[in-house]
């Protein structure tokens, strides 16, 4: 039976045998074993709070993996239909956008992330007829929803995620794809 308090882990982490001496551990010959136990407490504490994505950078760019779907979209402070129903797919370096229209190609870019600051960055390398253009943009999540404002290409990050009226800026709000 597998531990489920982390009490039970400790002392499963600390016993060579789990029920009886004729059971043996499946961390008999683990390289952890040979930790002391206030070492394992600490290793397996930073693996927890990694896991969980306690505030780490980590923890927030997998939060931003997977697939996405455009749910408004607001161009110099109007509504901007055409991306709506759009699916946009992130991975750890970058970004495909799957148009809804079949007949529309599907565009990857490259992404960087810099989730140390508030709101958090992102940075879209598009190329553009063998030219690469940087779009910059600023994320923030809400539950399953992840809001995106990018600047124009070429154009100063967004400081807010609102598209005003004459700005060239776009303001997405994404809701997360079910799963299939």
């Amino acid at each position: 039976m597998a531990p489920s308090r982390p009490v039970d882990v400790l002392y499963f982490l600390n016993t060579r045998t789990l029920a009886t001496r004729q059971t043996p551990s499946l961390l008999e010959n683990h390289p952890m074993r040979t930790f002391p136990w206030p070492s394992r407490l600490l290793t397996l504490s930073l693996l927890w709070a990694t896991c969980l994505g306690a505030g780490s950078a980590f923890g927030q760019e997998m939060k931003l993996a997977g697939s996405w779907v455009v749910a408004s979209a607001k161009r110099g402070g109007e509504d901007f239909a055409q991306p709506l129903g759009d699916t946009v797919v992130f991975t750890d370096k970058s970004m495909q956008v799957k148009p809804k229209n079949p007949d529309n190609p599907s565009i990857t870019v490259e992404l960087k992330v810099d989730t140390d600051k508030k709101p958090s960055e992102i940075d879209l390398s598009i190329d553009m007829g063998g030219e690469t253009r940087i779009v910059q943009g600023i994320f923030a999540f809400e539950g399953q929803t992840l809001r995106l404002c990018l600047a124009k290409p070429g154009d100063a990050r967004p400081s807010s995620f609102e598209s005003k009226e004459g700005a060239e800026s776009v303001a997405l709000v994404l809701k997360r794809a079910k799963s299939e």
